[in-house]
């Protein structure tokens, strides 16, 4: 007997990497590097939000 999932971890990062490949097609080197640079800081925020037991969330791009 098998079980069925409710949560598949590689078809999330499948469909995360696809959303990333989407946003930066088109984009210059420069322009990616400021994506990440900027992704990079929000999600630094977000821990920082979520170890100091902050309830406000941001909205990612």
């Amino acid at each position: 007997m098998t079980k069925s999932k409710n949560f598949d971890c590689v078809e999330m990062m499948h469909e995360g990497q696809a959303k990333t490949k989407e946003r930066l097609e088109g984009m210059s080197l420069e322009e990616k590097l400021q994506y990440y640079k900027r992704r990079a800081e929000e999600v630094r925020n977000e821990q920082a939000r979520l170890q100091s037991g902050s309830s406000v969330t941001s909205n990612p791009s």
